[in-house]
């Protein structure tokens, strides 16, 4: 194991997962780490090598951090839509019961225009045809067949 292997020999993440890929790609290449520190005349850079996995590391809690955040904004908005979507349940349902109202009101009252206009009917039919339906009771009251029903 190599000196940059030993410091990346964190939690594994997928950034740490692409690291140790590339790094094995250049050991197989024949450059390493200090291969190419050297090369460039830099020397060993341990320190430089630490602080960009702690920035690494700061980078993956920041993404981290903002994905959390980003399901507790999704959690809430999906909260608040299912009451918005509760109240216009509940508001429609209101309207519909109104509309019922009205229209069994609506109903009622032609029902019963509908009742005095046939009184009224009955009324000027017992005014116009009264007398001599009274009469007609009475004659038939009146008149009394007197043959035995084996005549008859």
């Amino acid at each position: 194991m190599d000196r940059y292997e030993a410091l990346e020999s964190g939690p594994s993440t997928p950034t740490t997962q692409r690291s140790r890929r590339s790094s094995q790609a250049r050991r197989s290449s024949g450059l390493s780490y200090s291969s190419a520190a050297e090369s460039n005349g830099e020397g060993h850079d341990v320190d430089g090598l630490r602080a960009l996995l702690e920035a690494e590391r700061e980078a993956q809690a920041i993404v981290q951090r903002a994905r959390q955040d980003r399901e507790a904004r999704f959690k809430a908005m999906q909260g608040d839509l299912q009451q918005e979507v509760q109240r216009f349940r509940a508001e429609c349902e209101a309207h519909l019961q109104r509309r019922q109202q009205e229209t069994i009101g609506l109903q009622v009252a032609q029902l019963e225009q509908q009742t005095e206009a046939a009184k009224q009917r009955v009324q000027a039919s017992m005014t116009e045809y009264g007398a001599a339906v009274t009469q007609q009771l009475i004659d038939s009251c009146m008149l009394v067949d007197l043959r035995s029903p084996t005549q008859a």
